[in-house]
């Protein structure tokens, strides 16, 4: 397998800092944090056959809700992890991302990208939820307790480890709500209260 950072050129996959193209079928790994990438750039990423890409790391980019259907619409079910942090996607990217074919999704970075609560509905009815062993959703201030209440009353969250919650607009409401839900595998729970 191949672990790599590389780019999109012209619709073609390339080694960074280097002319030389790649064989996409053996990616493994894929960092295409702050390269400036915009929807029209996922829309090209959706051209390759990726089949073992197991990490994606699109973070620090613009593609927002348009690049997030994109990126929805993919082949990408041995993707792993996935981080969209940073990356605009509000609440329809969201719901589109939680539409999407991710299958073997284990680890979902969303942080810093105006997710509020109703983003939290949309995820709440992904099929990956069971398979979470981390979710940081960090950054998201509108999320609040309304969102958090939302996910205690899913119980798609059994694998569930690592929960990162800072800067999410949250109340000791919200700790309640953590403690009643059900997520007995937690192990990490970050949080900042206001």
């Amino acid at each position: 397998m191949v672990f790599l950072s590389a780019m999109i050129y012209k619709g073609k996959l390339f080694r960074k800092k280097s002319n030389k193209s790649i064989d996409e079928e053996n990616i493994a790994k894929l960092d295409l944090k702050g390269y400036n990438f915009v929807p029209l750039d996922i829309k090209y990423l959706n051209h390759f056959y990726l089949k073992n890409l197991c990490i994606l790391d699109l973070s620090n980019n613009s593609i927002n809700s348009e690049g997030a259907f994109y990126l929805s619409r993919g082949k990408f079910s041995s993707l792993e992890k996935l981080n969209l942090n940073n990356d605009k996607i509000g609440d329809e990217g969201l719901n589109h991302i939680a539409n999407g074919f991710f299958i073997s999704l284990y680890s979902l970075y969303l942080s810093y990208n105006n997710i509020s609560s109703k983003g939290i509905k949309y995820l709440i009815k992904a099929g990956f939820t069971n398979n979470l062993i981390l979710l940081s959703l960090s950054g998201n201030p509108e999320i609040g307790d309304n969102g958090i209440k939302y996910m205690k009353e899913h119980d798609g969250w059994r694998k569930l480890t690592t929960l990162n919650l800072y800067y999410t607009g949250l109340t000791d409401i919200s700790l309640d709500y953590i403690a009643e839900s059900s997520m007995p595998k937690l192990k990490k729970f970050n949080i900042q209260l206001i």
